[in-house]
């Protein structure tokens, strides 16, 4: 594909995409979706409730021994969302204390997605992996292999954003197969991403995946980014 662009959104599944998307285009703005692991089943309903999370105490709990936080609403993990100490990097036990700071930056955050789209002429929203996380249990896992939820994504943004042209690019691993349903046209396949084995710390289990793996991929797309992008 070749298109222009005026705005480059991730809609997860996790951090790994959007700090892809913010270091091959230089996208400086965030958005609720960039640091969370966010079951693929979840997006819809997340952008169907304009953010409307539940970040409270009766909704959040820590899992795995305080390794991340569940947002028990939506399976969302709020895994860089509250502190973590050293030397284990669990999440710290005071971490209820920091849920209002956390609830006003996802007001804000959602507020930023909404008037920022709604100004907009062109978007490439993009979508990495299924957020399969070891907290969802059972059913949600089987949830996840159904390819309508790609359809029901696209369906949910035109609602919001129905003067908006978009696409959404969906990134997968080379062994998976894209189950988009019939009607989701607006969904196009990412060329496979190549793992070379190049990260920033030379761990192969780092957030960011193979850097130059990445930058091939998106190059492939032929994507001009800019605000004012025509």
């Amino acid at each position: 594909m070749a298109i222009s662009v005026d705005r480059v959104i991730s809609l997860g599944t996790n951090c790994e995409i959007a700090f892809n998307l913010r270091r091959f285009f230089g996208v400086e703005r965030a958005y609720p979706f960039d640091w969370w692991f966010t079951p693929l089943d979840a997006v819809a309903p997340v952008l169907a409730s304009r953010f409307a999370l539940g970040i409270n105490g009766d909704n959040l709990r820590a899992v795995g021994g305080r390794r991340s936080i569940l947002n028990r609403k939506y399976r969302i993990l709020h895994h860089h969302d509250f502190p973590r100490v050293s030397p284990n990097r669990l999440i710290a036990p005071d971490w209820t204390d920091t849920i209002a700071a956390c609830r006003a930056k996802y007001a804000a955050l959602g507020r930023r997605f909404f008037d920022d789209l709604a100004q907009s002429r062109r978007a490439l929203f993009f979508l990495h992996g299924n957020g399969a996380h070891e907290f969802l249990g059972e059913d949600g896992q089987r949830a996840l292999s159904e390819g309508a939820h790609y359809l029901n994504i696209q369906r949910t943004l035109e609602q919001l954003f129905p003067r908006l042209e978009f696409f959404i690019v969906v990134s997968r691993p080379e062994d998976e197969v894209l189950e988009a349903s019939t009607g989701a046209a607006r969904v196009v396949c990412l060329p496979p991403v190549t793992d070379y084995g190049d990260r920033l710390d030379g761990n192969a289990s780092h957030f960011a995946g193979s850097l130059r793996g990445w930058s091939e991929a998106l190059s492939r797309l032929r994507v001009r980014y800019g605000i004012h992008a025509s």
